[in-house]
């Protein structure tokens, strides 16, 4: 049986917060998320990222997750760092963009735990006074315990005015099938998966027709990776 870490949200000199989880200090950073359909790089949105740090050093969150001492405590920290996440939003840069937040489907036990994360994901934006319908709940594409657990996740985002994407599509537990059950706002396209297809014209060509089947079908695509100019024709 794990004990419960002890966890607290701390105001920084600067107007920022970080959190501290057991012996964990966690920080936010922020992923900008581009817009090209008007021709130019607009800042869309933001992907929130934890930066774990322990006994002074950075760690990374792999670490963090995988010491999160029993089910209770991960529970404890995916709120705790969606909630860092949240609070943050309100110091970045561009006023409006939207703001991408992860939500582990594997982490979630019930339906009551979908409840209890979406309810605490809801306090904390009318906590910082930021518009509900900024907010993209990133369903990854870890496997959850149950597909009614998965779709009663993604009901909950819908009701509660949020955006639903789906994240890391093309990695292992990516499913046609899934997806168009879920009917998300937006797909973001695994980075080593679209590194791989865009490797060959086969490839290239199955990438240029999914992004027209989803706009076809209202779903915006996110390319994940891209570092070339000659990507950005097809994102």
């Amino acid at each position: 049986m794990y004990e419960p870490l002890p966890f607290k949200m701390l105001r920084l000199s600067d107007g920022t917060h970080s959190a501290q989880f057991g012996p964990w200090t966690l920080r936010s950073a922020y992923q900008p998320i581009f817009d090209l359909s008007s021709g130019k790089a607009v800042i869309a949105g933001f992907e929130a990222l934890v930066r774990p740090f322990i006994a002074g050093r950075a760690s990374t969150p792999a670490i963090l997750f995988g010491n999160t001492y029993g089910h209770n405590n991960q529970q404890a920290l995916e709120t705790l760092t969606r909630e860092l996440h949240i609070e943050n939003a309100g110091m970045l840069p561009v006023r409006g963009a939207m703001l991408f937040i992860n939500l582990d489907p594997s982490a979630i036990a019930d339906r009551f735990e979908v409840g209890s994360a979406i309810s605490a994901i809801r306090r904390a934006f009318a906590r910082s006074g930021q518009e509900p319908d900024r907010l993209v709940c990133e369903v990854t594409e870890r496997k959850a315990k149950s597909p009614a657990i998965l779709f009663a996740l993604a009901d909950a985002i819908r009701a509660n005015g949020f955006q639903l994407a789906v994240d890391d599509f093309g990695a292992a537990n990516s499913d046609a099938d899934r997806l168009a059950k879920l009917r998300p706002d937006i797909v973001k396209f695994d980075a080593k998966w679209v590194t791989r297809l865009m490797r060959t014209k086969p490839g290239y060509a199955q990438l240029k027709d999914m992004t027209a089947q989803f706009a076809g079908l209202g779903i915006k695509t996110v390319f994940e990776g891209i570092e070339h100019l000659e990507q950005l024709e097809l994102s």
